[in-house]
């Protein structure tokens, strides 16, 4: 809503002239992320989840969100405290994993994490969250960088 102000604000005293659609765009992103946060927290729905880790078809990588297996070609990881949310940390992982294996010369990817509403995001490219959102938008983007990307959702004792 500080947003609608603001735009009011530039409305009326520096920029009649402002895109108002930018500015509706804004408030339903925010409504759906508002949404999103509340519609996840009460009713989370069930779905049929991988039970045992494989490994990645011939000619890809897989890149796991939460830790390396077998012949392990890169590996990293932050140490330090953190304030951002989980989602926002697996985010950050993903967009490093795959420019770290960019560099390295891998153009096929599989990439794997335990958070469901970022897989979901990758997924489908819809954006419920919009602090999440920027970082999905980069992911997406970088992607386009591979001649093939999936995403796929595990659950994190199948993982570690």
């Amino acid at each position: 809503m500080w947003e609608c102000w603001n735009a009011r604000n530039r409305f009326i005293f520096k920029d009649p002239d402002h895109n108002l659609s930018s500015l509706g765009k804004k408030a339903i992103d925010f409504v759906h992320s508002y949404r999103y946060t509340f519609d996840s927290k009460s009713s989370p729905q069930p779905t049929a989840h991988k039970s045992t880790w494989s490994p990645p078809t011939p000619g890809c990588l897989k890149i796991n969100l939460i830790v390396l297996r077998n012949d392990v070609l890169l590996d990293g990881a932050k140490h330090g405290f953190s304030s951002s949310a989980p989602i926002i940390e697996e985010a950050w992982s993903c967009l490093h994993a795959l420019k770290s294996f960019f560099v390295f010369g891998a153009r096929h990817m599989i990439v794997e994490g335990d958070c469901l509403p970022l897989i979901n995001m990758l997924k489908t490219h819809q954006i419920h969250d919009m602090y999440v959102g920027f970082l999905v938008r980069d992911i997406v983007s970088f992607t386009k960088n591979f001649d093939f990307v999936s995403w796929s959702f595990v659950k994190r004792g199948v993982i570690g």
